[in-house]
């Protein structure tokens, strides 16, 4: 099953998120587009402190430091939101496949 975790700071906003034990079936390919375009464009488009971990091909964590500390990117939480969006789409319509977690500061 794979594993999504959302990171909040005290602003509501998501900071940081991960997503632990995927593999290689649809679900997965479909998570992976979202999460992997989210994190590029991100790091690609803004000036932001931002960490990103790769240990193999199940495991990403992303985190924004500005973010973390309570900092807005108006932009940045837009592209976050969305892809949330799209993995909350993915879990109702394959929820044996992934969970989604939030995690609140």
């Amino acid at each position: 099953m794979i594993k999504v975790l959302l990171y909040y700071n005290k602003n509501k906003d998501i900071y940081r998120f991960k997503v632990l034990n995927h593999g290689q079936d649809i679900v997965c390919a479909g998570v992976s587009a979202l999460v992997i375009t989210c994190a590029n464009f991100i790091q690609s488009q803004f000036s932001l402190d931002v960490v990103q971990k790769h240990r193999d091909s199940g495991y990403i964590d992303f985190e924004i430091g500005e973010i973390k500390r309570g900092g807005r990117n108006h932009a940045a939480n837009l592209i976050i939101d969305n892809m949330v969006f799209g993995l909350r789409l993915i879990e109702e319509s394959y929820g044996d496949d992934i969970q989604i977690r939030a995690k609140h500061a």
